[in-house]
């Protein structure tokens, strides 16, 4: 089986029609058949018009078990960069290898739910379940009902540390967010007055599962939050519904399973922004704001009077 890092050769969601069913898209390959040199780890007669730097490919997973032979591995993806390889034990229940961390890296979760992937790795195991019908969509979610989707940050920016004046109000030195202190940040549910969502930020604790309810600020106003306040920030059952529908956008049947087709792209508007972008982390977390991108204007030519 093939996994190719610039896409999936197909997609599939928990619940559908299970991915082994699109043979016409996803088939066993030989080598030999691609041309493919085990002594090169090339695809030859690709590889060679790449030139001899390129990097390769197709690439050898190096997995094995015990008795160091390799095993088989089973790949699952959602979308492209949210995939899972895998493989099966001696009772077929599926066992992760290596996943895709892409959408769920953000997340927190307390010290042992963290360690050695624990939660991640769970997670992807649900979802291969769900896929195979052992479990539905519905059920793998509700089990993070009474979950939150919580984020780290660092307090970088002095605009970002003066919205955290209603949080340090009343707090003696000691106890106030710095500069470059930790803070929890969520993901909304409401939006307020001015129609903008209310983002939640709040005080930094290791017990990842008490920010909720904690007081925090809205991101966008500065607005304090004392009362019901874990009824602003999104539950991992939420976030995780989303994560599995989550539509490749590459793609003209988005939200479909199996053999995708690419979608035609018309240009209406050129617009340079180049590749950097201001605030990278605090834009994936808070959401995009006014200045995220630079833009480059063309230049302009000024007509002057001559005599």
């Amino acid at each position: 089986m093939i996994a190719v890092s610039t896409g999936p050769i197909g997609a599939n969601k928990p619940g559908a029609t299970p991915w082994f069913s699109h043979v016409e898209t996803i088939r066993s390959i030989a080598f030999s058949n691609l041309g493919f040199s085990k002594s090169r780890n090339t695809w030859s007669d690709i590889e060679r018009s790449k030139g001899p730097s390129a990097d390769p490919i197709l690439k050898l997973e190096h997995d094995r078990d015990e008795n160091g032979e390799r095993f088989d591995l089973w790949f699952y993806g959602v979308s492209a960069k949210r995939y899972v390889l895998y493989r099966l034990n001696e009772n077929g229940e599926p066992i992760p290898v290596k996943w895709s961390s892409h959408g769920l890296g953000y997340l927190r979760h307390e010290k042992k739910d963290d360690e050695d992937g624990g939660w991640e790795r769970g997670l992807w195991t649900g979802i291969i379940s769900a896929a195979n019908g052992k479990v539905s969509e519905r059920q793998l979610c509700e089990k993070y009902a009474d979950q939150y989707a919580v984020s780290k940050y660092t307090v970088t920016s002095p605009t970002l540390h003066r919205r955290l004046t209603q949080i340090n109000r009343k707090e003696a030195y000691s106890k106030q967010i710095k500069p470059f202190n930790f803070i929890l940040v969520g993901q909304p549910t409401e939006t307020g007055t001015n129609e903008r969502p209310i983002h939640p930020i709040t005080k930094f604790t290791t017990r990842i599962g008490e920010a909720p309810f904690q007081s925090f600020i809205d991101y966008n106003t500065g607005k304090r939050y004392s009362l019901d306040t874990h009824l602003y920030w999104k539950t991992l059952e939420s976030v995780i519904h989303d994560y599995l529908n989550h539509p490749e956008a590459k793609f003209a049947n988005a939200d479909s399973a199996g053999k995708m087709k690419r979608r035609h792209l018309f240009i209406e508007k050129v617009k340079y922004i180049g590749k950097e972008a201001n605030e990278l982390e605090e834009t994936e977390l808070l959401g995009l704001g006014k200045d995220a991108y630079v833009e480059y204007l063309p230049a302009v030519t000024r007509v002057g009077k001559t005599d």
